[in-house]
C-alpha cells in the first residue's frame, strides 16, 4: 500500500462515461478519412444513428470495458477467467457491436470450450481491442505497478497475445493510473513514465519519449508520425488512424495531451482524426475522464448515451468494490 490519495467517485463515473460518450459519437463516421470527416459541422454536439442502431448506441469499446468491470466486481479483483466469461456473454447474446477479428476468433474459441488463457491465437494481428477496454485496470491498480502490469497482461491475452496489442493496453491502462494521481499533467513527465512502464528500449516506449515533440507539430504531421508505416484505416482513402494497437494509443495519448483539461476538445481532436475514431475516441476519453472527472463531460452527451443509467450505477458499484478492497489491503 502507498499513502497516494484515492481517486474519487467522479473519476471513475468519469473514465466510463467519458468512454461512452465518445465512443458513441464517433461510432457513425467511424473508417472514415481525416479529409472527409473535415467537412463535416458539429462532430461532438450530438449523437447520430449509424447502421441499425438508434442514436447513442455504444460499440464494442465500451460494451468491453464494461464487461472488464463486471468481471473485476464479480471477483473483486482480477483473477481466472471471469471476465472472459463477461466478455463471451457479448457474442453469445449477440449484443457485441462491430467486434474485431482477432477479438472475434479469440472468443469463439473460448466460447467452444478452449481455456481463457488459450482461447486468443497465437501471431494474430497486432489490433487494438486489449488497449480499448483496459481503462478499468487501470483504475483498479492504479498505484501498484508491478500488480497493474501484471492485471493488463491477464485481461489483454483473453483475445489478444501480439505484443503490440499487450504494450498498446499497457500504455493506456498506465495513463489512467498516472492521471488519477495527478492534479496537473505536464506531457513530457507523462509520456516518461509511460515510456518506462511499457519498457523504454520496446518500440511502443521509444515512440512514447518521442510523442512530447510531435505535440509542438502541426497536427497532420504528428498524425502521419503517429499511424507509422500501419495499414490506414479509411474507407474513403486518405489518412484514418489504423486499427493497429500502436498508433491507437498514441493517437488517444496524443489528442489527450493537447489538451489535458478539456474533455471535449480532446474528444474533437479524436473524431477529426479520421479512421478508427471510435476506439481512439474511447481510449483518449476513458483518460481525459478519469483525469477531469464526469462534471467535464457535458450532462445532456452522458444522458444521450443508450443504458447510460445503467452506467452510472454500474461505475457506482466499481467504486463501492474498489474501496471495499484497498480495505481489505490495509
Amino acid at each position: 500500500m502507498t499513502d497516494t490519495p484515492l481517486p474519487r467517485l467522479d473519476q471513475f463515473v468519469g473514465c466510463l462515461m467519458g468512454c461512452a460518450v465518445a465512443d458513441s459519437l464517433g461510432a457513425p463516421i467511424e473508417g472514415q478519412s481525416r479529409e472527409h470527416i473535415a467537412t463535416i459541422k458539429n462532430v461532438t454536439s450530438e449523437f447520430l444513428p449509424f447502421r441499425e442502431y438508434e442514436a447513442g448506441q455504444v460499440t464494442d469499446d465500451t460494451q468491453l470495458t464494461i464487461a472488464a468491470i463486471k468481471g473485476i466486481i464479480r471477483d473483486a479483483g482480477i483473477s481466472d477467467d471471469t471476465i472472459a466469461d463477461e466478455i463471451s456473454q457479448l457474442w453469445i447474446t449477440k449484443e457485441i457491436v462491430g467486434a474485431g477479428p482477432v477479438a472475434h476468433r479469440a472468443v469463439n474459441n473460448y466460447i467452444d470450450g478452449k481455456p481463457w488463457d488459450q482461447a486468443a491465437e497465437e501471431g494474430d494481428l497486432a489490433l487494438n481491442g486489449a488497449a480499448m477496454r483496459i481503462s478499468p485496470v487501470g483504475l483498479w491498480a492504479f498505484d501498484h505497478p508491478e500488480a497493474l502490469a501484471t492485471d493488463v497482461h491477464t485481461v489483454s491475452i483473453i483475445t489478444h497475445k501480439h505484443p503490440e496489442s499487450i504494450a498498446a493496453a499497457q500504455a493506456i491502462a498506465a495513463a489512467v493510473a498516472y492521471v488519477v494521481q495527478h492534479d496537473h499533467i505536464e506531457s513530457s513527465a507523462m509520456c516518461q513514465s509511460l515510456s518506462a512502464f511499457v519498457g523504454e528500449d520496446t518500440k511502443l516506449g521509444q515512440l512514447l519519449a518521442e510523442l512530447p515533440q510531435w505535440l509542438k507539430l502541426p497536427e497532420d504531421e504528428a498524425l502521419k508520425l503517429i499511424a507509422g508505416d500501419y495499414p490506414l484505416f479509411a474507407k474513403e482513402g486518405d489518412f484514418g488512424v489504423p486499427v493497429s494497437g500502436i498508433p491507437t494509443a498514441l493517437a488517444a495519448l496524443y489528442a489527450f495531451l493537447q489538451s489535458p483539461d478539456d474533455y471535449m476538445a480532446t474528444i474533437e481532436t479524436t473524431l477529426r482524426a479520421g479512421g478508427d475514431v471510435d476506439t481512439v475516441g474511447a481510449i483518449a476519453g476513458a483518460v481525459s475522464g478519469a483525469f477531469n472527472g464526469a462534471d467535464a463531460i457535458p450532462q445532456h452527451l452522458q444522458a444521450g448515451v443508450k443504458d447510460s443509467d445503467a452506467m452510472l450505477k454500474l461505475a457506482r458499484e466499481f467504486y463501492e468494490v474498489f474501496l471495499k478492497n484497498r480495505d481489505r489491503l490495509t
